[in-house]
């Protein structure tokens, strides 16, 4: 099953999605969601298929590279599906929903960082970086006077992540001169970071508006289909 095959569907499930999201329509956006989040799933898990099925013959899976980014997809789909209830559910629940997507989309950057070390190799400059990055978020968001409330830890464990996967995909993309997988990779993880920057506005800042609701889910959902699209350039 060819790539091309599930791609635009993905974007048009991405794009109601987000149409339905800015329109305020909470119980239908919970259900669209959960389509387009399992479609950069199905992405994935078709590039499996390809080598299943013998339809490249000189591909050769990489087992661990393969489950590894197919288990923080997973986690990712998780994650919006826990997040997608703060809207079905009371304001006073918020706090741990918050942090049951957090610790879900966690565990997806730990998969997808142990995955990209194990085919690039560890980069202890990228984790310098996720930890400068960290640092200087943590203290603009006291500076920004943002609400954190019970979750300025885990949100600065996640935010770590976060930046470590981008920054181990920056390692990628300079050491192995830009090749598809890396350049994927790369684009997926700054992607990701730029998206959750601005979720932190929306959760914290209370900035609710459809820039920042368009935005915000666009660079995610771009975030996700990158990564899932790296698969298809496995040698």
């Amino acid at each position: 099953m060819p790539y091309f095959y599930i791609l635009p569907p993905a974007i048009i499930l991405c794009v109601i999605f987000i149409f339905l999201e800015v329109k305020g329509n909470p119980v239908t956006a919970f259900w669209f969601k959960g389509f387009a989040s399992f479609a950069f799933v199905a992405l994935a898990v078709a590039a499996v298929f390809r080598y299943v099925t013998g339809q490249n013959p000189d591909l050769h899976l990489d087992v661990d590279y393969y489950a590894f980014f197919i288990l923080g997809l997973v986690c990712g789909l998780l994650g919006d599906l826990y997040l997608a209830l703060r809207s079905l559910r009371p304001k006073i629940e918020n706090s741990r929903l918050i942090l049951g997507g957090t610790i879900c989309f966690a565990i997806g950057h730990l998969f997808y960082y142990y995955a990209m070390i194990w085919r690039f190799g560890i980069s202890g400059i990228a984790i310098l970086v996720a930890v400068a990055l960290t640092v200087v978020v943590v203290i603009a968001s006291r500076w920004m006077k943002m609400d954190w409330g019970n979750s300025k830890v885990s949100s600065s464990i996640y935010t770590f992540l976060v930046f470590l996967v981008a920054a181990e995909g920056v390692h990628a993309f300079v050491t192995r001169a830009g090749d598809p997988l890396s350049a994927l990779v790369c684009a997926g993880g700054i992607l990701f970071a730029a998206s959750d920057l601005i979720l932190s506005q929306i959760y914290f800042k209370g900035k609710t508006g459809a820039p920042y609701i368009i935005t915000n889910l666009v660079t995610y959902y771009a975030a996700q289909i990158c990564l899932a699209l790296s698969l298809y350039f496995l040698p």
